[in-house]
């Protein structure tokens, strides 16, 4: 598998050329920043990324196909990327999603994330078709 191209596999990211290359590969992204692999956050987001992946539903949305998760646990790059530790970053089209705060919740725990997640792909929702929008005036 290529990185990211396994719908249940949250990608390692061990340099920033590899994080720009897993943006520019994705329209959905979900990046994870932690301290070491494995840690409770990085559990928590790959149970959660496993969830939104699996949830019966005939009106998976597009958003929802379309998301990709990776981690970082690099102190250094999670410093240039301006992430603090633990925190997931949503980007859309390769750009930070706007108006959507990086998660950094006090209580982490699986549903917390899941429902991080959800609301990250209804944004991205929101915003694709609101470019649609504009594109089609």
């Amino acid at each position: 598998d290529t990185a990211g191209s396994n719908l249940q596999y949250v990608v390692p990211l061990a340099s920033l050329k590899k994080h720009k290359k897993f943006l520019k590969g994705n329209d959905l992204a979900v990046t994870g920043h932690f301290k070491r692999e494995n840690d409770q956050y990085h559990r928590a987001l790959q149970e959660a990324y496993w969830n939104v992946e699996h949830t019966e539903s005939e009106a998976k949305t597009k958003a929802t196909r379309a998301l990709r998760a990776a981690f970082v646990t690099l102190p250094s790059l999670s410093d240039s990327l301006n992430a603090s530790r633990p925190s997931l970053k949503v980007y859309l089209a390769g750009e930070p999603l706007q108006d959507f705060a990086d998660f950094t919740a006090k209580s982490w725990s699986l549903q917390a994330v899941r429902r991080y997640l959800d609301e990250a792909i209804q944004l991205s929702l929101t915003k694709t078709s609101a470019s649609t929008r504009q594109e089609e005036l």
